[in-house]
C-alpha cells in the first residue's frame, strides 16, 4: 500500500512537471511572428503621442493578413501612434494580426528633435523588456522622414541584409567607432559626470554617413557637435581606429594611414573647474607625400608636428563645445562623481597633449 502511495505521487508530480515545461507549447509558426528589426520614434502632432514604426523582414512570399505588401518585398514597416512603448507594441501587433517579436532587434533610431526628458522614458521601457537585447544600435536623424534611414539600401552590401547594414560603411562611423549600443547609451544616461551621446545619421550622395554625435546637456538640451568638434571628441575618448588623416604641408599632401589612438588622463576636480590633463598618443604610418618618392628623416619629424598641432586644434575645439554647452562627453567628471553626486557643471580646464608615433620611416609601399 505504501509503496502505491509513493508511486501515485510520484506520478503526480511528473505530471505538474510537464506541464510546467514550455517546451514548444507556446511556439508559434514563423509566419504568425512579426519579427522586428528597426524601431523609430517620433514625436506626433498630438500631445504625450508618439509616431512608431516597426521593420519586419518579409519571411512569406504572400502575407495572407497583410494583403498590402509586395510578394517580393524584402521588407515591410508598420506605422502606430501611441503615448508609450508597451501600447506601440500592442497596436503593432493587432495591425499586422501577427504576435511581434523583439528578440532580433538591430537598432533604433529617433528624431533628433525629441526632447530627452520625452525620449528616456520611452527608452527606459525598451530596456526594462527582458526579450530585446541591449547590444541594438541606436543613433538620432533628422525627423523629416526616419523610414527613409530605416529602410535604406546601400549599393555596397548585398541581399540578404539586416535594416541599417550600410550605416557601418560611412566614412566616420567605422575608423572614429562612433556606432553606439542601446547598453552604452542607458549606462551614460544614468552614469554622474558624463553627458550621452549618439551619433546622428545622414544620407550623403546616395549613402549613409556619420559624421556628428548628438550629445545630451543635463538639462536634456540636445548639442549637436561639429564634424570637427566630433572628430576632436573621437580623438580624446579612444575611438580612433586606423583612421587615414590628409593635410597639406609645404605645398604637396600627406596621408597617415591606419592611425589608431589611446588615452591616458588624470582629473583633478576643484570648486571652480575640472582640471584634466590628458595625454593623445597616437600610431601611424606615413602613406603618401604628394610629389615624392622618399621622405627624409628631417621631413618626417616636421611631418609628425604638423600632424601633432592638427590633432590638437581639433581636440581643443571639442573641449571648447563642452564648455560653451555645459556638456561633458569625455567622462571627465565620472569618477569623482560616481561617489560624490553634485549639481552644476564644472568648467573643464584640460591641458592636452598629442604624442605621434610613425612606424616605419619613408614612404610604406
Amino acid at each position: 500500500m505504501i509503496r502505491t502511495v509513493k508511486a501515485a505521487r510520484t506520478c503526480l508530480v511528473l505530471v505538474f512537471l510537464l506541464l510546467s515545461l514550455t517546451g514548444c507549447w507556446d511556439s508559434k509558426p514563423i509566419d504568425h511572428q512579426g519579427i522586428v528589426l528597426m524601431m523609430s520614434i517620433r514625436a506626433a502632432q498630438s500631445p504625450g503621442q508618439y509616431d512608431w514604426r516597426f521593420v519586419f523582414p518579409n519571411v512569406t512570399l504572400s502575407p495572407s493578413s497583410l494583403s498590402d505588401i509586395k510578394p517580393g518585398e524584402e521588407y515591410y514597416d508598420i506605422k502606430v501612434m501611441a503615448p508609450n512603448f508597451a501600447t506601440a507594441v500592442m497596436l503593432a501587433q493587432e495591425k499586422s494580426a501577427r504576435s511581434l517579436y523583439l528578440g532580433q532587434l538591430e537598432g533604433i533610431v529617433w528624431d533628433s528633435r525629441l526632447p530627452f526628458s520625452h525620449l528616456w522614458p520611452l527608452l527606459s521601457a525598451v530596456n526594462a523588456a527582458g526579450t530585446i537585447p541591449k547590444t541594438y544600435w541606436v543613433m538620432t536623424a533628422d525627423g523629416v522622414s526616419l523610414s527613409r534611414y530605416m529602410n535604406f539600401v546601400s549599393p555596397q552590401v548585398v541581399a540578404p541584409r539586416i535594416a541599417l547594414a550600410a550605416y557601418f560603411d560611412c566614412t566616420r562611423c567605422s575608423p572614429m567607432q562612433l556606432g553606439e549600443r542601446g547598453w552604452q547609451f542607458w549606462s551614460d544616461a544614468v552614469s554622474q559626470g558624463i553627458s550621452p551621446s549618439v551619433p546622428v545619421v545622414q544620407i550623403k550622395q546616395g549613402s549613409l554617413a556619420v559624421r556628428e554625435v548628438e550629445v545630451y546637456a543635463p538639462n536634456g538640451q540636445a548639442v549637436v557637435y561639429t564634424p570637427a568638434e566630433t572628430q576632436g571628441l573621437s580623438y580624446l575618448t579612444g575611438r580612433v581606429r586606423r583612421l587615414t588623416l590628409t593635410f597639406p604641408w609645404h605645398g604637396q599632401m600627406v596621408s597617415l594611414a591606419r592611425v589608431s589612438d589611446r588615452r591616458s588622463v588624470k582629473t583633478w576636480p576643484t570648486p571652480q573647474a575640472l582640471d584634466v590633463r590628458e595625454t593623445v598618443h597616437l600610431n601611424a604610418f606615413i602613406d603618401e607625400v604628394s610629389g615624392q618618392n622618399a621622405v627624409t628623416l628631417s621631413d618626417e619629424h616636421a611631418i609628425v608636428r604638423r600632424a601633432e598641432h592638427d590633432v590638437l586644434g581639433l581636440c581643443l575645439l571639442a573641449i571648447n563645445r563642452a564648455n560653451a554647452t555645459h556638456t561633458d562627453p569625455f567622462g571627465y567628471a565620472r569618477p569623482g562623481d560616481w561617489f560624490h553626486p553634485r549639481e552644476g557643471f564644472r568648467p573643464i580646464k584640460a591641458t592636452i597633449t598629442v604624442i605621434l608615433t610613425v612606424k616605419g620611416e619613408g614612404v610604406v609601399r
